[in-house]
């Protein structure tokens, strides 16, 4: 009997890592010199986990155009399970509010850095934009555009936040159904089920009721205090053991 059971791991708000290896640049050999992502790998090596990092061009002081490209080649050699896509232009800015070319001129440059920073290897197809917030006529700029197609969308861990275009109708249709696909505009969008930072521990087994599993948490969470990661290193390494012993299979994009 074939296995269709699959889970899907990914961590928003990405930026600190590439104001890291920048920082590091001469004393890094490596990209899993970088905390997290030495984490990350040691996930891989155990369980052969992927994961998708959700990035951010600014935040703050720095952007991912300073970003060094020292370490290009080995983002692609590690591609295939670590990879990475478009989650905001920064942390302020409404995408709903802001004029489609200007939209189209960020996505542009963030692609491009991208590419310079990790390769065109490393990027995915699917991501969670921030604060799950996009109107229709960007999100149908991501999936039919000549730079970098994004089809996939994940969405909220609750149904009381919005989810970018969706009517109430799409949306229960998505509550139901886990996923719902815009045949129109063949955008497709992915129930989020697990928000690392809210469950608890000994809740963990419940979100394997579910046969499609999309788990996610922040990089300013696993990148905080010693508290906050250890406990998002515990919750990640139980699900991913589950999974395993279940026989789930772990994803590079949404399905």
């Amino acid at each position: 009997m074939e296995n269709n059971k699959t889970i899907h791991f990914s961590i928003d708000d990405c930026i600190e890592i590439f104001n890291d290896l920048t920082l590091n640049e001469k004393k890094y050999k490596s990209i899993f010199n970088n905390r997290l992502l030495n984490l990350l790998r040691k996930f891989h090596k155990k369980y052969n986990m992927k994961i998708s990092l959700y990035c951010f061009y600014e935040n703050n002081d720095f952007s991912i155009k300073k970003c060094t490209e020292k370490f290009r080649q080995e983002f692609i050699e590690n591609s295939d399970w670590l990879s990475f896509s478009f989650h905001q232009y920064n942390q302020k800015l409404d995408l709903n509010k802001m004029e489609i070319r200007d939209f189209k001129s960020k996505y542009k440059s963030f692609i491009e850095e991208m590419n310079r920073i990790v390769g065109l290897k490393s990027l995915n197809s699917t991501t969670r934009i921030d604060k799950f917030i996009c109107d229709k006529e960007k999100m149908e700029f991501l999936n039919n555009n000549n730079i970098y197609v994004i089809n996939t969308f994940l969405t909220a861990d609750s149904y009381d936040r919005p989810n970018y275009y969706l009517s109430k109708k799409e949306n229960n249709l998505l509550k139901n159904h886990k996923k719902y696909v815009d045949k129109e505009n063949r955008i497709k969008f992915i129930e989020t089920t697990c928000r690392l930072e809210n469950i608890e521990y000994r809740k963990i087994n419940s979100i394997f009721n579910n046969k499609n599993i999309t788990v996610f948490t922040h990089e300013w969470i696993i990148n905080g205090n010693l508290k906050s990661r250890i406990s998002i290193k515990l919750k990640l390494n139980k699900i991913l053991k589950m999974a395993k012993k279940q026989n789930y299979k772990i994803l590079r994009e949404g399905e």
